[in-house]
């Protein structure tokens, strides 16, 4: 398995200190080089950086659930994902929208991680608020926010999510989740 894939996973622990803008550059073209139906491109990327635009970043901050803003004030990129759900092609409703924006967001999560910047994706987030707060129009869905930093110090978090950031990845086995006959 490639060693990126190995290493992905979803820290709390940040540190709060700037991402390099070349850095964001790269991880953003990647995300734009994902596959997506009919070359559509549906993805969209409201991006808050605490030291570039903060008010941006106060904003994406604000949607969060609470359980997430314990965690997420120490990330120095806050990312508001969108997907267009109408196709702008032939004004339709675009079936593959929200799985070509996870294709994107994982092609982002890896280019950030071969930069040693982790990722942590949030659905816990209050989607009306955001699409009110960003003016998104109806064609266009929010489905994620996600934090982006360099990894931090776990004893920076409450000791039950500093607990988390130890404890063993675990993961289904392929007989869960790889079907041969069907269901």
């Amino acid at each position: 398995m490639n060693n990126l894939i190995e290493k992905r996973w979803s820290p709390r622990a940040f540190e709060d200190k700037a991402i390099e803008k070349e850095k964001l550059d790269e991880i953003f073209t990647a995300a734009g080089t994902a596959p997506s139906a009919f070359n559509a491109q549906p993805w969209r990327f409201i991006v808050g950086n605490k030291f570039q635009n903060k008010s941006v970043y106060e904003q994406i901050f604000s949607t969060l659930a609470p359980a997430n803003k314990v965690w997420a004030e120490n990330a120095p990129v806050l990312v508001l994902t969108v997907s267009e759900i109408v196709s702008s092609y032939n004004g339709k409703l675009n079936s593959t929208a929200e799985y070509d924006l996870g294709a994107s967001t994982a092609y982002l999560s890896l280019q950030a991680l071969e930069l040693d910047v982790y990722v942590h994706q949030m659905s816990g987030f209050d989607t009306a608020m955001a699409r009110d707060i960003f003016n998104i129009p109806e064609e266009m869905k929010p489905l994620s926010v996600i934090a982006l930093g360099y990894l931090g110090d776990k004893n920076i978090l409450p000791e039950a999510l500093a607990e988390k950031e130890s404890s063993k990845r675990v993961r289904k086995s392929l007989n869960e989740v790889v079907m041969i006959d069907g269901f």
